[in-house]
């Protein structure tokens, strides 16, 4: 998992990529925001799990 945090960081993967992806695709971009409010359900409601 490391790893794969690390390779997202320096390769340009969520600043660029996923940046991209975003703009290319509106369902992406739907999707997306939609990850980022589970996120924040989650975080809600265990907000000790790490």
């Amino acid at each position: 998992m490391e790893v794969m945090k690390s390779f997202g960081k320096t390769s340009g993967y969520y600043d660029v990529f996923i940046l991209a992806m975003k703009r290319l695709s509106p369902s992406y971009e739907e999707y997306y925001q939609n990850l980022l409010k589970a996120n924040e359900i989650f975080v809600e409601r265990f907000p000790d799990f790490k």
